[in-house]
C-alpha cells in the first residue's frame, strides 16, 4: 500500500516537472517586443506607444497570470505581445531567459 502511493507520488511529480519545464507556445499573431513603459491605459514597446485593451492579461516567466500592475516599474523586459482587432496590447507574456535566446 505503502509502496503504491510513494510510486503513485513519484510518477505524479516527473510528470509535472515535465509540463512545468515545457516550452511556452504563443500565437502565431503574436510578435517579440521590449517592453519599456506601461502607465495603465499606454504601453510602450520599443519605440511606438500603444493603447492597452481593458481586457489585458499579462502573464509572468512561469506562465501564470499576473496583474498588469507588475510591469509599471519593471523596466525594461523582453516580452511577447499579441494585439486584439483593435490594435491595442491584449496580451503580453514575459519571455525566459531561453526564449530569449531562441531569437
Amino acid at each position: 500500500m505503502l509502496r503504491t502511493i510513494l510510486l503513485g507520488c513519484i510518477a505524479w511529480l516527473l510528470a509535472f516537472s515535465a509540463w512545468a519545464n515545457a516550452p511556452r507556445n504563443f500565437p502565431e499573431n503574436s510578435q517579440r517586443a521590449t517592453f519599456k513603459s506601461f502607465d495603465g491605459s499606454r504601453m510602450v514597446l520599443g519605440s511606438r506607444t500603444f493603447p492597452v485593451s481593458p481586457a489585458l492579461q499579462v502573464r509572468n516567466q512561469q506562465n501564470l497570470i499576473v496583474v498588469s500592475g507588475v510591469l509599471q516599474d519593471a523596466g525594461k523586459l523582453d516580452v511577447q505581445v499579441q494585439f486584439d482587432s483593435q490594435g491595442a496590447v491584449w496580451r503580453v507574456w514575459v519571455l525566459t531567459p531561453e526564449e530569449r535566446q531562441q531569437h
